[in-house]
């Protein structure tokens, strides 16, 4: 069963809008919100939407409608980040020689990029994703040791001053009170497939899943449940594991340290570091992606995805799972087109030679960041939800891997930080389904 509620948006003189483009959640809550569902919003685009909510779960629930952004901000926010730079932040490169070092800006457009002596070219010579340094006057461009970043006020300073994104005005409004209703006892009784890209499909339905008590039912695929050290373990064993990406992976490597080895060393933020288990013969690899990144550090703390994937040899015990967006949240979205395809076309050639390789597209994820002047990294959840769209469409035509959802995940509970890392309670949740995927029949 499902429940649709359909939404007239209107303007500040209660006219009903005569165009689309609002951002709306809607969400269905009971058992203390531990149980919940996301809906899947249609824009009719004439003022009018249509959530659906699949009845997954019985008994009194409550409805929640939520405006996040009203299509002007939408259209702001489109434009403030319309632009090779990033506004809000800004990257810088270390030079050094000797007892001399110089600091210069950095990105994947320079003003001085009209005049070819005054920049160091930093691009992948492999894919040619660009990146470019302001070089330094008295030092070669060889002199470089380290990438670092810095924020200013640009991008928040815009958006506040327009009016758009004040909090309980224009900015995540809960429309009316949450209404009352009662889901007769019905059950999920569907019959989902494995979770392989075979079985499955490589791309999760909207919405992916539901909560029920805390935990994730992915309806995507049967999701199974490790529910102990030992069972992650087991199910890990005789498995070369490599994350590629941003912090919201590293976070699921730094839920296995503990469960794998306890003898690693204390890497910097974005130093490559692996895990391993020999008497399980199990390894756990982690490393970054390539710039732009915040504090990216070395040269070999910032590898491009692409290139990681390529020095994977793969195989059957072998599984790639990776991530990227967060840190292109404020380029325009062709930056972030052109990243993925160079990822997709690595993800062709490593399954080309090793067909039974799992590789994994972790999702984005929802967060919550209402105080922009000092969030300059990410300005809007629907930044993200714009990548995430972006991500769907273009690993959709590679059907030999899997899209793992984490966005309705993390939109669906409550525990939503204000910032972009999902708590130990959606982390667990998260590796639970990678782990389907990993071990589906175990």
């Amino acid at each position: 069963d499902k429940l649709q509620v359909n939404i007239v948006a209107r303007n500040h003189r209660g006219e009903q809008k005569r165009y689309g483009g609002d951002y709306f959640r809607v969400l269905l809550k009971t058992d203390k919100d531990t149980t919940s569902v996301i809906a899947d919003i249609t824009d009719n685009l004439d003022g009018t939407y249509t959530a659906i909510l699949p009845l997954h779960f019985s008994g009194k629930a409550r409805l929640k409608v939520i405006m996040i952004h009203p299509s002007e901000a939408i259209d702001l926010l489109r434009r403030v980040t319309s632009t090779k730079w990033s506004p809000g932040l800004f990257f810088s490169a270390r030079f050094k020689e000797k007892n001399y070092e110089e600091n210069t800006e950095c990105n994947i457009w320079l003003p001085s990029m009209h005049d070819e002596p005054l920049y160091c070219n930093f691009s992948n010579t492999k894919t040619g994703e660009p990146w470019y340094c302001e070089k330094p006057k008295k030092l070669g461009c060889d002199a470089f040791i380290s990438y670092g970043m810095g924020r200013n006020f640009d991008g928040a300073h815009f958006l506040v001053k327009s009016g758009l994104f004040e909090r309980n005005l224009n900015l995540r409004v809960q429309i009316g009170k949450p209404a009352e209703i009662v889901i007769v006892p019905g059950g999920d009784v569907y019959n989902r497939p494995l979770c392989t890209a075979s079985k499955a499909g490589n791309l999760p339905p909207r919405p992916a899943g539901y909560f029920l008590h805390d935990v994730w039912h992915s309806t995507h695929c049967a999701t199974r449940f490790f529910l102990d050290g030992p069972s992650h373990v087991n199910c890990l064993q005789n498995k070369f594991i490599y994350l590629f990406g941003d912090s919201t992976i590293r976070q699921w490597y730094s839920y296995y340290v503990p469960l794998v080895s306890s003898k690693i060393k204390t890497p910097t933020v974005w130093e490559p570091r692996t895990a391993v288990n020999e008497y399980k013969n199990l390894s756990i690899h982690f490393a970054a992606h390539g710039m732009p990144l915040q504090n990216g550090g070395g040269r070999e703390s910032v590898p491009y995805i692409a290139d990681s994937i390529d020095a994977v040899q793969g195989g059957p015990d072998t599984v790639v799972a990776f991530t990227i967006g967060f840190h292109l949240l404020l380029y325009d979205p062709s930056v972030y087109v052109r990243r993925l395809i160079t990822i997709r076309e690595a993800i062709g050639r490593l399954l080309n030679r090793s067909p039974e390789t799992i590789v994994i597209f972790k999702g984005l994820n929802f967060y919550q960041m209402d105080d922009m002047f000092n969030n300059q990294c990410c300005l809007s959840e629907w930044l993200a939800l714009r990548l995430e769209t972006i991500a769907r469409a273009i690993f959709k035509e590679e059907r030999r891997m899997v899209v793992l959802d984490t966005w309705d995940m993390t939109a669906s509970h409550y525990s939503i930080p204000d910032g972009l890392h999902p708590t130990n309670q959606i982390i667990e949740n998260e590796i639970q389904l990678f782990l389907s995927f990993v071990c589906p029949n175990k």
